[in-house]
């Protein structure tokens, strides 16, 4: 049940959070990924949850040979658009995170962002990915760092904070028990999966948003419109805005206006847990 609601979220949303997501600072994620995998081209890399593929796409204008996998149809097709237009040969497939259409030992790296809190089952979900990486292989998975996960579970469950979220969406929430997780809890899982030299890195992902990326950015976590309409009316009230973002689960956020007021600067704190296959 949960997965289907899910899957809905992001079959209705593509559109929304691929507008919401091009504000992403590819720059920073190009660095990112270069440095975990390493100067040797040509790598078979996976993205788990690949979304509208911005993961895979960096990874193979990087010189890799790319495949993202992704629950979603709609998705892959803004995935597939996407690739077409930089002239990249990346393959997109269909198919559940937590039992791979893939055979085993098949990449080098395999990598997850924000995608892993949408598992009912995160640990199935590491060990498949385990199980397709070659030995010595890399896995990356990429979390928000949330620094109080209880006192942010409390607030989910506050009446106001259900008034904001369609009642499907969060109920389903209710059953996700990596949707407030530490990183912490995710190295606990790589080390359970058999990884080794398991690290994690601090990210401090900046993005610029326009009052447009705000919407596509709500509409994909499901705010209510009657709520988007409130925020954005009231969008240089700096505390309303931060008051949205902490009931999501975003992690520390920083939310301020660029000094021409046209443009809205949002970092959030990540942290990228890192392993290594035997």
């Amino acid at each position: 049940m949960v997965k289907e609601v899910l899957a809905k979220k992001w079959e209705v949303g593509a559109v929304h959070y691929a507008k919401g997501s091009s504000a992403v600072n590819e720059a920073l994620w190009r660095k990112i990924i270069q440095e975990i995998i390493g100067a040797d081209l040509q790598q078979e890399v996976l993205d788990v949850g690949t979304g509208p593929g911005f993961l895979a796409i960096i990874a193979a204008e990087l010189g890799h040979r790319s495949t993202g996998l992704d629950l979603s149809q709609s998705m892959l097709a803004i995935a597939k658009e996407k690739a077409a237009d930089r002239k990249l040969a990346c393959q997109f497939v269909q198919g559940d995170a937590e039992s791979l259409p893939f055979k085993s030992d098949r990449f080098d790296f395999v990598m997850n962002r924000l995608n892993l809190w949408t598992l009912p089952n995160p640990g199935k979900g590491i060990h498949e990915w385990v199980r397709v990486l070659k030995p010595q292989g890399k896995l990356a998975v990429f979390v928000n760092d949330i620094k109080n996960p209880f006192e942010q579970t409390k607030e989910l469950k506050d009446h106001d904070t259900q008034n904001i979220f369609t009642k499907e969406y969060f109920e389903a929430f209710q059953h996700l028990p990596f949707a407030r997780a530490l990183p912490s809890q995710v190295k606990a899982l790589f080390e359970a999966a058999g990884l080794r030299d398991v690290t994690i890195q601090p990210i401090k992902d900046k993005r610029t948003y326009t009052p447009e990326h705000v919407r596509g950015f709500l509409q994909t976590n499901k705010i209510q419109e009657h709520e988007i309409d409130r925020i954005l009316n009231t969008i240089d009230d700096e505390e309303s805005v931060k008051e949205i973002l902490r009931k999501l689960n975003l992690g520390e956020t920083v939310w301020k206006r660029n000094e021409d007021n046209s443009e809205f600067v949002f970092i959030r704190h990540m942290a990228g847990v890192v392993g290594t296959k035997e």
